[in-house]
């Protein structure tokens, strides 16, 4: 995500910065990345819905007392119908989906409305790459290449 902002700083704000036009799209693709990252970070520092695990119940008597497949043998708790235990996290998170390795964190019933606000917002951030780097193209070609008269 870094990289596209330092690539599009060198390249395509340039272009748009000589010709000053187009401040709307400049200023807008800087907030959409500033508003990801801060996403991704809030993302990353949530929790997605880990189950806590109850000290003063004993596993070995809530295996006597429940049927096994309702009880998670690595967390030891007992499970909810959607619970999933995510192995690189070693937690049982509620609501599981998955694990998302671009914000190294469990995606759950803790996290869903953040992650999928970030993963919209970093949708139109790569829109707006698009676009800026097809604008620039145009205004480059219009404005610096010397249009040949006959």
């Amino acid at each position: 995500m870094g990289f596209s902002l330092v690539m599009l700083e060198f390249s395509s704000y340039d272009v748009l910065r000589v010709a000053e036009t187009a401040d709307v799209l400049l200023m807008g693709s800087q907030i959409l990345f500033g508003l990801a990252c801060i996403l991704c970070c809030l993302v990353w520092l949530s929790n997605p819905g880990v189950i806590e695990r109850d000290t003063s119940l004993s596993f070995v008597k809530l295996l006597d007392t429940m049927e096994a497949s309702s009880l998670c043998p690595d967390c030891k708790i007992v499970r909810t119908p959607r619970c999933r235990h995510c192995t690189l996290c070693n937690h049982c998170v509620d609501r599981y989906d998955h694990h998302c390795p671009w914000v190294n964190n469990c995606i759950g019933k803790g996290n869903f409305t953040r992650f999928y606000c970030f993963v919209f917002t970093q949708s139109l951030y790569l829109i707006s790459v698009a676009v800026i780097s097809i604008y620039c193209k145009f205004l480059f070609i219009y404005l610096f290449l010397p249009i040949s008269r006959f």
